[in-house]
C-alpha cells in the first residue's frame, strides 16, 4: 500500500473516532446527573462529560499517535559504493534504514537512532558493492516510542565502469631467442601489463607490471628452455578492475648450443677427470678453484662435441668448484651450471675406544679422516666359560660418516672382548683401526619382575578343574618358575617349571586348580648370570 493510501485510511479512522466520541458526548449530556463526571476514552482520544452545567470535554491523546511518512522514501546520489535515502514524517522522529541484498533479510542498519527531532530524514549508506540490488525499508520512531515503517523498496548501486580495455595494437613477439622473448601491445586506456605463460599450462607463470597503468605494454620472458613450445596470453586490467584476457598463443624458442652429460670421475688425491658433451662443435673453458671465485683456468681452443679435461695439481681432501663454458662456430656462448667435487683423503681411523662398559653392553666410538662406512669385527678372548672362548662379534652400518658411535649389546658378563673396526669411503679406499680390548663387568643385579597379570578359565584337560594364566615381563632375559600352594598364605609346595628360555616376555599356565579354592603364588626369575628375583606373593 502506498504512503498516500496509508494517510487516507488514517484520516478516515480519525473521523470515525471523532464521530463515535461525539455520540457519546451527546448521550452523556442527556443522561441523569451524576456526582462525578463520566469519562470515555479511545486509543488516541478521550472525552469527559461533566454533568454539572451539561458541559462535555473532548481531549486528544497525541502521545500515542505514531509518525506518518508523508513523503518518500526515495534514493539518490547513488554511486558504486554509496547511496542516500530520503523521507519526511509529519512529526519529529529518528531516522533508521535497514537494508540487505535479499528481500526481507536486512543484515545492515544505518541512520540516527538517538536523534528523534527530525521530520526531514536523510541517511547515507556506505561500503556498498557496485552493481548490486539492495532491499530496504525506513523506520522513524518518535520520543514516545511510536514507530512508522515503510514498505520494502529496492535500489541498485552504480555498476561503474564495466568495459575492459581494448587492444589497439599487437600483441607482437620480438627478440625471440633460445632463452627469452619480448611481447608488446597497446590498449585504448590505462591498464596494467601481465603475461601468463608455461610449457604445459598457460597459468604456470605470471609476470609483468601488475600495479603500473599504461597504454604501452612490454614484457620480456627470460629463463626459457631452448627449442621448446610455450603457451602465453596477455592480460590488461584498468583502474576499475575490468580485465582484458587475450587468446592463448603458442611460441617456439630457438635452438641453442647446450652443455650436457657433465661427469666427474677418477678423482684422486690431486686430480679429477671432467667429461661433457655440447650440442654443436665448440671450444671449452673450465674455470675452477677452491671457491666460486675460481681463479684457475683450463681451456681447449679446438672445436669438438665430446670434451674431456683432467684437472691436475690439486690439493688432497679439498672441495673444488668449477663451471664449464665455450663458444660454438656461430659465436653462440655456452655456459654450464656450477659443479663441485672433493679430492680424495685416504681414510684414517683414530680415537677408537670403548666406554660405558656394563655387564652386558659397551659403547664404541671412533673418528675417520673422511666419510666411511662401518664394519665391526671382534671376538671373546677371556672367559670362564670354555664354550664362549673365540665367539665372534660383528656389526656394521652402511652410512658414510666421519664420527662413529656403535652400541654393543647382549654381551656376556665378566668377559674379555677384542674389537677392531674397518671402513671404506665412496671410492673404495679402506681404513682399519688398531685392536682394543675391554672386559665387561660382573652382573650382580637380579632381573626385575613387572606387569604381572592373571586370568582364569576352565582347564582344557579336565572340565572339572580350572587353570590360571599368568603373564609378566622381565627387564632383561631370564628363565622363570611359578611356585604356588593352596590357601591365601602358607608354603609353595607346587611349581610350574615349563619356562627354561632366556627371554623377557613370559606367559605361564598354572593348571589343575579346584574351583572355589583359594591359591597363592609367586614368580621366581633367574638371569643368565644366576641372579635370582622373587615376586611378592
Amino acid at each position: 500500500m502506498s504512503n498516500k493510501s496509508d494517510n487516507s485510511v488514517k484520516r478516515v479512522m480519525k473521523a470515525w473516532v471523532l464521530f463515535v466520541l461525539g455520540a457519546l458526548i451527546a448521550f452523556s449530556l442527556h443522561s441523569p446527573a451524576h456526582a462525578e463526571p463520566t469519562r470515555f476514552t479511545s486509543p488516541n482520544y478521550g472525552v469527559e462529560s461533566v454533568i454539572f452545567g451539561g458541559t462535555g470535554i473532548l481531549t486528544s491523546s497525541e502521545a500515542s499517535i505514531p509518525p506518518t511518512i508523508t513523503d518518500g522514501p526515495t534514493v539518490d546520489n547513488i554511486t558504486t559504493t554509496s547511496a542516500t535515502v530520503n523521507w519526511t514524517t509529519d512529526k519529529p522522529s529518528n531516522s533508521v534504514v535497514s537494508y540487505g541484498t535479499e528481500s526481507g533479510k536486512y543484515l545492515y542498519q544505518s541512520g540516527e537512532i538517538e536523534d528523534a527531532t527530525l521530520t526531514s530524514h536523510t541517511v547515507n549508506l556506505t561500503t556498498l558493492v557496485r552493481g548490486t540490488t539492495y532491499y530496504y525499508k525506513v523506520q522513524s520512531t518518535d520520543v514516545n516510542g511510536n514507530l512508522a515503517e515503510s514498505a520494502e523498496k529496492t535500489f541498485q548501486s552504480d555498476p561503474g565502469d564495466i568495459t575492459p580495455p581494448k587492444i589497439t595494437s599487437g600483441p607482437t613477439i620480438a627478440d625471440n631467442s633460445a632463452t627469452s622473448i619480448t611481447i608488446t601491445w597497446q590498449t585504448d586506456e590505462l591498464s596494467n601489463t601481465v603475461v601468463e605463460y608455461g610449457s604445459k599450462s598457460v597459468t604456470e607463470n605470471s609476470v609483468g607490471q601488475f600495479d603500473e597503468l599504461t597504454v604501452f605494454h612490454q614484457v620480456q620472458l627470460s629463463g626459457l628452455e631452448s627449442n621448446k613450445d610455450y603457451l602465453l596470453r596477455i592480460k590488461s586490467k584498468d583502474a576499475s578492475g575490468n580485465l582484458y584476457t587475450g587468446p592463448t598463443l603458442t611460441i617456439h624458442t630457438l635452438n641453442a648450443p647446450t652443455i650436457t652429460g657433465v661427469k666427474i670421475s677418477d678423482i684422486t688425491l690431486d686430480s679429477a677427470l671432467i667429461q661433457w658433451q655440447t650440442s654443436s662443435q665448440s671450444t671449452s673453458v673450465i674455470n675452477y678453484g677452491t671457491s666460486s671465485a675460481y681463479g684457475q683456468v683450463s681451456q681447449d681452443t679446438s672445436y669438438t662435441q665430446n670434451h674431456i679435461t683432467r684437472l691436475s695439481n690439486l690439493k688432497s681432501g679439498t672441495v673444488y668448484y668449477f663451471r664449464i663454458s665455450g663458444q660454438d662456430q656461430s659465436n653462440n656462448s655456452l655456459t654450464s651450471d656450477e659443479y663441485t667435487f672433493k679430492t680424495v683423503v685416504l681414510p684414517i681411523i683414530s680415537n677408537f675406544k670403548a666406554s660405558n662398559v656394563t655387564a652386558n653392553q659397551a659403547t664404541l666410538t671412533w673418528d675417520s679422516s673422511s666419510d666411511i662406512d662401518e664394519l665391526l669385527l671382534g671376538s671373546i678372548t677371556k672367559t670362564s666359560n670354555p664354550a664362549l672362548r673365540g665367539k665372534r662379534v660383528s656389526g656394521g652400518n652402511d652410512k658414510l660418516v666421519s664420527h662413529h658411535t656403535y652400541q654393543l649389546v647382549d654381551l656376556e658378563s665378566e668377559t674379555g672382548y677384542t674389537i677392531t673396526v674397518e671402513g671404506k669411503d665412496v671410492f673404495g679406499n679402506q681404513a682399519v683401526s688398531p685392536e682394543i680390548s675391554f672386559t665387561t663387568l660382573p652382573d650382580r643385579t637380579p632381573p626385575l619382575i613387572q606387569n604381572v597379570k592373571t586370568d582364569t578359565n576352565i582347564d582344557l584337560g579336565s572340565q572339572q578343574t580350572v587353570q590360571v594364566l599368568v603373564s609378566f615381563g622381565l627387564n632383561k632375559p631370564g628363565t622363570s618358575v611359578i611356585e604356588y600352594g593352596a590357601g591365601a598364605t602358607g608354603s609353595y609346595d607346587q611349581k610350574v617349571l615349563t619356562d627354561t628360555e632366556l627371554t623377557q616376555n613370559k606367559f605361564l599356565v598354572i593348571p589343575g586348580l579346584q574351583p572355589g579354592q583359594t591359591y597363592h603364588f609367586r614368580i621366581v626369575a633367574t638371569d643368565k648370570s644366576g641372579n635370582v628375583a622373587t615376586s611378592a606373593d
